[in-house]
């Protein structure tokens, strides 16, 4: 065989003849995806335990919340959204409601304006969209830039959200979609009534995001367990030398 792939063969175990030679990459895989734990250890055929050595570390930057504090964050999630609702509703009141402007509410911007100060569904459905979609965009900058300190294999790992990232982009960006709607249609009625409605979009999005952020780590912990199989007649000093 060739000396690139004679490298990626290993004997763990003493089984003899065809099955003495295992890929290791599958062999990996078959135990990251057996049902029957005893079997992640030794081989199903020989029985021998296998003699592994972590050459390194797992990824560790999982975003874990304790299951006694899940229920306790999603009933303060309105509630902080509703307070900084009203924030933003005084800071933007200072600023003569910039952020109309800003954010290009021109063909409806003096009518937004007049109903940002006296009516309350039109404060909660504006501000909580626009809290909820600068939460998540600040959200995505900051977990993207602690990857590179966080993640042991960034570059892995960013090929692997690829997908997730563009959806979290995409769906986040309901804030964007829906002052789009707003000056194409000369109508306040998208703000009015999609706003609450996207905030809690954009809400289930992130939440959705960690999971996915989670599960590709467990994956890549899974493909790549930093393990190496050794040779069961493997000497310490042979032990050694491979793990460096």
């Amino acid at each position: 065989m060739e000396d690139g792939l004679a490298h990626d063969f290993i004997t763990p175990c003493r089984c003899d003849g065809t099955t003495k030679f295992v890929h290791e990459e599958c062999l990996q895989r078959w135990r990251a995806e057996t049902t029957n734990e005893n079997m992640t250890r030794r081989c199903e055929i020989c029985m021998t335990e296998y003699v592994i050595v972590r050459v390194c570390p797992p990824e560790t930057g999982f975003i874990r919340i304790a299951r006694h504090w899940r229920l306790p964050l999603m009933l303060a999630i309105p509630t902080v959204i509703v307070i900084m609702v009203f924030i933003l509703r005084g800071l933007d009141g200072l600023t003569g409601y910039g952020s109309l402007s800003f954010f290009h509410v021109t063909n409806t911007g003096d009518q937004m304006r007049e109903l940002l100060k006296t009516d309350i569904w039109a404060i909660i459905s504006y501000y909580s969209v626009m809290y909820t979609y600068i939460t998540s965009m600040s959200f995505f900058v900051i977990l993207k830039t602690s990857t590179i300190y966080l993640v042991r294999k960034p570059r892995k790992y960013h090929w692997l959200m690829l997908c997730y990232d563009v959806g979290f982009l995409l769906t986040s960006s309901s804030f964007v979609y829906i002052i789009l709607l707003s000056r194409i249609a000369s109508s306040i009625s998208t703000l009015y009534y999609l706003g609450t409605v996207a905030a809690s979009l954009n809400v289930a999005v992130g939440i959705k995001y960690i999971r996915l952020h989670n599960a590709v780590l467990e994956r890549m912990n899974k493909l790549n367990p930093g393990e190496r199989f050794l040779t069961p007649e493997c000497e310490l000093t042979d032990l050694i030398a491979q793990s460096v």
